[in-house]
């Protein structure tokens, strides 16, 4: 009987599995780096909220007024897809790319915002 052994992850590996997540988070991207579809989009948003809520249970985000900043983008970039969604369900091309670009600068705001450490 072979029994498993649990190994400890060493640098590499977790150098690899960030890498990895990375390269998931960032498939949903155009060569121009540009969100390509509403799934993306929102994944970007899911991602932005996690990375909030991580630093602001872990007490590290940079200032109350920072914190204040960030929750409204995050509640303006909810009603953002909302509106891309309905750009897409009635063929409107443009306003949805226009859409996804706000989408993704605000996620991308919120992102570096929230892994800003307090001075």
């Amino acid at each position: 009987m072979h029994r498993w052994k649990k190994q400890k992850r060493s640098k590499p590996g977790w150098i690899f599995l960030g890498l990895f997540m990375l390269l998931v988070v960032t498939v949903g991207k155009s060569h121009g780096g540009l969100l390509v579809n509403l799934q993306s989009a929102q994944r970007h948003v899911d991602h932005a909220w996690e990375v909030y809520h991580t630093a602001a249970l872990s007490g590290t985000l940079a200032s109350p007024e920072i914190q204040m900043n960030i929750e409204k983008d995050l509640h303006l970039v909810r009603t953002i897809l909302v509106e891309a969604r309905d750009a897409k369900s009635k063929n409107q091309k443009q306003v949805l790319q226009q859409k996804l670009k706000e989408i993704e600068s605000i996620t991308v705001r919120v992102i570096r915002q929230s892994q800003e450490k307090k001075q």
